[in-house]
Parts: structure tokens; sequence; C-alpha cells
């Protein structure tokens, strides 16, 4: 499962092309999660990069959020933006120390299940960029903090309910 949790912070960080990102076709395993992490995020400024968008920059306390929500998915077997306790992204975010609760800010979430030919960061990141909702998340031009994290489900025949067979999940 891919995710990705967007908010608002400066960002002066170097413009990436998508041939730039290592592991972008790397499907992901057990012990190679922090590559897939990367690939994401990479994948993400390469598509901004080619607007002409400033990148996103990585946020430490979004990426504790959103580990912990794509390891919760994963072992409670469910697929959703509210955790299996009701809380939102909002309230994970602001439980992890990233902001205090408020209107002034704004905030997405893309999650994505991949296995299959959904089975890489870079295919993830192309079915993103294909949905209306889950590009403007990514390319929304203020938006500049991110995160992403992966968990890897072992057994190939547990899914979540309505879902096809998981081989690993990244929140951010």
């Amino acid at each position: 499962m891919l995710a990705a949790t967007l908010a608002f912070m400066p960002s002066l960080a170097t413009p990436v092309h998508a041939a730039d990102c290592p592991n972008a076709d790397l499907a992901p395993g057990a012990a190679n999660l922090d590559q897939i992490r990367a690939a994401v995020i990479c994948l993400h400024n390469a598509e901004r990069g080619r607007r002409g968008i400033p990148p996103l920059k990585e946020n430490r306390r979004l990426d504790r959020s959103a580990h912990a929500h794509s390891v919760e998915m994963v072992q409670d077997r469910y697929f959703a933006h509210a955790s299996a306790s009701g809380a939102s992204v909002a309230d994970r975010i602001v439980r992890a120390g990233y902001t205090r609760c408020s209107t002034d800010w704004t905030l997405g979430e893309n999650l994505a299940w991949g296995t299959g030919s959904l089975d890489t960061p870079r295919a993830v990141e192309t079915a993103w960029m294909r949905s209306s909702g889950h590009r403007s998340n990514l390319l929304d031009a203020p938006t500049s903090a991110t995160s992403a994290s992966a968990s890897h489900l072992a057994s190939r025949s547990a899914t979540p309910a309505g879902t096809a067979r998981p081989t690993r999940s990244t929140s951010a």
C-alpha cells in the first residue's frame, strides 16, 4: 500500500527528474522498504519539477504518523484514510506533533494498495497522476512537506476486505 500525507512547510530542495529516482521500479519486500519510501518521494518531486513546482521536503514527524498508519492498516487488514479507531489524517498529524489543530492549513493523503501491476513506486505514482484528486494532492504548489512509509505484508493471502492481495504498504 502506498500513501502520501502532504502538508504546508517551506522548502528549497533541488528539483529532480523521474529518471534520477533510484529504485522507482523496485518491487517492495521486507528488506527494501526504506528504498521504496525514498523512491516515492523522489517521484513526487520529479512530477512537481516537471511542472516548475518547488519540490517537497520530507518531514520526520509526518514520517512517524505515516508509518504508524501503514503498519496499522497492514496488521489490522483494512485500507482507509480513517484509522480503525476513527482517527483522521488530521488527527494523526496533530498527534504526531507536526502541527496544532487549526483551520489555517490544508493537507492531503494518497493511499494505494500496491500489488500486481501496481507493485512499484513508479506504477503507483503513475496511477496517482491519472486520478485528479490524487494528482491535486501531489501537485498543489503551496504544499511543501511530505512523508512516505512502507509496510510489508508477508502473507500474500491476507487481504483487507474488498482488495486484491497486497505486497506492501506505504503511507505519507
